[in-house]
């Protein structure tokens, strides 16, 4: 996560809505872990 953070911020237009999607589906992934886990302590 932090690799790619550093690398969009060395490269802000080289394939920049490539990389903003990417981060989305990063983004998305980690807060459906996250609340799977939350969900699966509070049942």
């Amino acid at each position: 996560m932090l690799e790619e953070t550093q690398r969009m911020l060395l490269f802000p237009s080289l394939m920049d809505e490539q990389a903003g999607w990417h981060r989305m589906q990063e983004t998305a992934r980690w807060l459906y872990q996250f609340w799977g886990l939350s969900g699966m302590r509070l049942c």
